[in-house]
């Protein structure tokens, strides 16, 4: 972040920021906020919500050993709990609170599953069954506090229909097969993705029944890992796609259950997928190695590319619609937050500035471009829930814009020509 002049009603406003990607249709996002882990710089490899909005983190180092970390107040404070010897993949937090974690223990050869009500308060159990055993199960989720599952290595996949007390193996009708994630999409709708090995997965798997039975959906060939699954509405599923020797990477959107696929993103230059979750509204973080963020505002859609606070890898993300807040997570103990809507001009992040004077603006003002800029384009200019007010053609140095139509309040616009974005700003009318 370079530099951001404030404005309130009254003062002069310049906003020169980086990475605001504008799009008329959608609100206005705020800056990314960092959350500090006191002396915590472990590699976040899983991350949940609880109900009241609390953050729980599985991390862990090569050593191995992992650490439990859990924030009751959304990253203003935090509890950790080290666990030797383990690596924690995933983790799930069932409606009563209680907790369960899936991971590996590599001295024992044996897969783990962590439950209990806190973080400094669990049992373990241990499942060692397998030639595969020490890599078992990459992925819990739960539908409700009873019904939920696991699923992992040579093709199994496990039900629990008592909070993961006990657990029974399903019928997946192979053991070659690794299952990397699976997700509950309706009321007994289940989506797993699988493959060969560790890099290609590349076949999804469907269950109607609660996950006792499955068939598959689709194959997407060798090269392919579906890399995440992730249910964004009723109906819908998106998942993402990684092609590792390529570097084509590409999101999947599906409104009927799996039924039939529209490609929603795809680009030639990207990084391996880690995560994919939705809010209650359709808002949606899809995030990679390289510090690839991407943004949904349309229950997956379709997707842009924004400029992330992580520029290494993006570990997990979470969404809390309670709090109204979204989370990044990466490397090194990288944690950042911002809140869903920018409330004030004081949290809009916008690069390429174009100073407006006088600011507040009264019923007219003036839009400074840059040369570039100044042979003119398409103004467009949306208030801070990203409803379109004016969209005009603007032309010339200094464009003299006329605010005596607009209601009183704050304003971002951006000038574009042939789709490429010129200038962006942002302005106060009285």
């Amino acid at each position: 972040m370079r530099s951001m002049t404030l404005c309130t009603p009254g003062r002069a406003l310049l906003i020169s920021l980086t990475a605001f990607l504008f799009v008329p249709a959608s609100p206005v996002r705020a800056q990314w906020k960092a959350v500090n882990i006191p002396s915590f710089d472990e590699s976040i490899q899983a991350a949940a919500l609880d109900a009241a909005g609390g953050i729980y983190l599985a991390c862990w180092t090569p050593g191995p050993d992992s650490w439990l970390v859990y924030s009751p107040d959304g990253g203003q404070n935090w509890q950790t709990n080290y666990v030797a010897s383990r690596f924690l993949h995933s983790i799930d937090v069932l409606e009563n609170g209680e907790i369960l974690v899936s991971g590996r223990d590599p001295v024992n050869e044996a897969a783990v599953l962590l439950r209990g009500s806190a973080i400094n308060n669990y049992d373990e159990f241990l499942f060692d069954e397998g030639p595969n055993a020490a890599y078992l199960y990459y992925q819990v989720n739960f539908r409700n506090d009873q019904e939920g599952l696991l699923a992992g290595y040579d093709g199994r996949i496990l039900r629990s229909v008592d909070g993961g007390a006990t657990w029974d193996r399903m019928n997946t009708g192979s053991d070659e097969i690794v299952f990397r994630d699976i997700k509950h999409s309706g009321e007994s709708v289940v989506h797993a993705a699988a493959g060969f090995n560790f890099l290609r997965m590349t076949r999804l798997w469907r269950s109607t029944d609660s996950g006792a039975n499955w068939f598959e959906m689709f194959d997407l060939g060798d090269t392919t890992a579906i890399r995440k699954i992730a249910p964004s509405g009723p109906r819908q599923l998106t998942v993402c796609c990684s092609v590792p020797v390529t570097a084509y990477q590409f999101i999947l959107f599906s409104d009927d259950d799996g039924e039939s696929w529209n490609t929603a993103w795809e680009t030639d230059d990207g990084e391996f997928f880690y995560d994919m979750t939705f809010g209650a509204d359709g808002h949606g973080l899809a995030v990679a190695g390289g510090g690839q963020l991407l943004v949904s505002d349309d229950f997956g859609r379709s997707w842009r590319q924004e400029s992330s606070p992580i520029s290494g890898d993006i570990t997990a993300c979470l969404i809390d619609d309670g709090r109204q807040v979204e989370y990044v997570f990466g490397d090194f103990g990288l944690v950042y937050r911002r809140p869903l809507r920018a409330t004030s001009v004081d949290e809009v992040e916008t690069p390429y500035s174009a100073p407006v004077r006088p600011n507040p603006v009264g019923e007219e003002g003036r839009l400074h471009f840059g040369p570039r800029a100044a042979a003119g384009g398409e103004l467009i200019i949306v208030d801070m829930t990203g409803r379109e007010a004016s969209r005009i053609e603007a032309r010339g140095p200094d464009f003299e814009l006329a605010a005596a139509a607009l209601s009183p309040g704050v304003y971002c616009f951006q000038l574009q020509r042939k789709g490429e974005v010129l200038q962006r700003g942002s302005f106060v009318v009285e």
